[in-house]
């Protein structure tokens, strides 16, 4: 694989984990502003479910791309798929059995961070872009 085709890859997946991150930022501070302060924990858990599985995708299909620069880009796509389904489903096993949260506040947060990989190419455009 081109060294070029690497980093658009990379770069493409940072403004995803972005996107998220500003969503679920979102979501703090309209909590916070509601003055539902005891429901940040349930908050932050969602949205940290929401964001370590990709991101834990991502840098496995980079450390796979850096040993073989000959990879498919298709096996790339289906490591971060198959990495953030296991991580996910893990992290939210580990949840609902070893910490109290609310799940309300969880589902939403994870739901609401997740779709924040939709603003991504908003963040991409070259006004918004600080490289």
């Amino acid at each position: 694989m081109d060294k070029t085709y690497q980093q658009d890859i990379l770069s493409a997946s940072k403004f995803i984990i972005f996107g998220k991150i500003i969503t679920s930022l979102v979501l703090i501070v309209g909590l916070i502003s509601f003055g539902l302060s005891k429901e940040i924990y349930s908050l932050c858990l969602g949205g940290a479910i929401a964001i370590i599985p990709n991101a834990l995708g991502i840098w496995f299909a980079s450390v796979k791309a850096r040993i073989n620069p000959n990879v498919d880009i298709k096996v790339l796509a289906r490591t971060v798929e198959m990495t953030q389904w296991v991580y996910t489903a893990l992290f939210v096993l580990v949840t609902v059995k070893f910490l109290s949260f609310n799940s309300n506040v969880l589902l939403l947060s994870y739901s609401f961070t997740f779709l924040g990989c939709f603003i991504a190419p908003m963040l991409n455009k070259p006004q918004i872009r600080m490289t």
